[in-house]
């Protein structure tokens, strides 16, 4: 009895850190932009992604403006929290988190 009881508690327990190694290998780093490209890299910044005033990508997705390279999508995209995100919702885009004006 003691044996069957090591045994199912042996394997619980790689159950357990299967499932555990499983969630870790599939989290996304969405502060690598690679990973937002994965999915976007063939669409054109157009719509929610294009902010009034100001659009700092290029139509490959990079950014043309200098100062905003650094930055990761998810910087700017604060509503993005998890991979994958909701679709068909309104993105916003707050650069007055940054800007003290809304840039031109």
């Amino acid at each position: 009895m003691e044996s069957l009881r090591q045994t199912l508690k042996t394997s619980l327990c790689s159950v357990v850190l299967l499932l555990a190694s499983a969630g870790f290998a599939s989290a996304e780093d969405l502060s690598d932009n690679d990973t937002c490209l994965e999915c976007h890299a063939d669409e054109r910044p157009s719509g929610a992604l294009v902010v009034e005033g100001a659009n700092v990508h290029a139509d490959d997705g990079t950014m043309i403006v200098e100062e905003h390279e650094m930055w990761s999508c998810t910087d700017c995209h604060m509503d993005i929290g998890e991979i994958p995100h909701k679709e068909d919702v309104e993105r916003t885009v707050d650069c007055l988190e940054c800007h003290d004006e809304m840039p031109k």
